[in-house]
Parts: structure tokens; C-alpha cells; sequence
């Protein structure tokens, strides 16, 4: 199983169950592998938004003695995955698209964008990772898409 930034299969389909109250019996819907692509799209998401001002796939950081993705990254990966997985696959269940599903990726969206928003006032930033540099007088394109190393630089590196 890959790594995702919303954690494990379990912990997703946990939310699911506490989201929509499932008693249709029909929980078993959500296998492993259904899950894991969703997950799949919600960090794909993620990281196109990032890509922008941090260096992607993230990190994660020692908190507590134990190795996490920054907040509020993890959070965000779980809402967006739970509510796409409940709009697709729990569709039927009368409302077709309940409000607490859709706060729940609204407020996913919208804490990813104060995160990107943030960064250019200085205010938040992802703790331990890397921010691409930022110059307002250029094109993003001509800056590298990794940062550079002692073997690999702008100007082809040293050998």
C-alpha cells in the first residue's frame, strides 16, 4: 500500500461511516482498492495546488515521536476522500448530496486555499518543507521544478 496523505483505508472508511449514517448494509461497498484511488485523486489534488509553492510529494515531520504530514494536509486528504467517495458511491441515499458532505469538501477546499493564500502574506507555512522560490518578476515556468543539489543545479550540475 502506498503512502497517502490522508493516512490509512480504514481511517477513511471510518469517516465515511461517521459522515452518512449508513444503514442501507450496504458499507462493504468500500473495498480497499476503491478507497485507495480515491485517496489517489485527493493527494493528486493536493499536490497540483501545492506544486505551486512547495516541492511535492510532501514530507512528513517528527510530531509527538512518530512521523505525520504537516497540518492541516492530513485533515484536508481525509475530507476531500470521504466526501468524493460518499458522493459517488452513496448517491442514492436520500438527500442525493446531503450539506454535510458538501461543507465537508467546501471546508477541504477551503483551508487548502488559506494554506496557498497564506504563504504569500508570510503568515502560514507547512512545517518542514521546502518552499520554491518566489520571484514576482518571472514567469513560474523558468524556475526548476526540483531543488537543485550539489549534482543536479539550474546549469545542468556538476559530475
Amino acid at each position: 500500500m502506498a503512502d497517502y496523505y490522508s493516512g490509512t483505508v480504514a481511517e477513511i472508511i471510518r469517516l465515511c461511516g461517521q459522515t452518512v449514517t449508513i444503514g442501507t448494509g450496504r458499507a462493504d461497498v468500500l473495498d480497499s482498492n476503491t478507497v485507495e484511488k480515491f485517496m489517489a485523486d485527493a493527494d493528486e489534488l493536493i499536490n497540483g495546488k501545492l506544486n505551486q509553492i512547495y516541492y511535492v510529494p510532501l514530507r512528513k515531520v517528527t510530531r509527538g515521536g512518530s512521523l505525520k504530514y504537516p497540518d492541516p494536509i492530513a485533515r484536508i486528504a481525509k475530507y476531500l476522500t470521504a466526501s468524493n467517495l460518499i458522493m459517488t458511491y452513496f448517491k442514492e441515499i436520500a438527500p442525493n448530496e446531503s450539506a454535510a458532505v458538501k461543507t465537508m469538501k467546501e471546508e477541504a477546499l477551503f483551508s487548502l486555499n488559506r494554506v496557498i493564500d497564506d504563504v504569500g502574506s508570510g503568515s502560514e507555512r507547512l512545517e518542514g518543507q521546502k518552499q520554491k522560490a518566489r520571484n514576482r518578476f518571472g514567469r513560474p515556468t523558468i524556475f526548476p521544478s526540483k531543488p537543485p543539489t550539489p549534482i543536479s543545479g539550474p546549469a545542468g550540475g556538476v559530475t
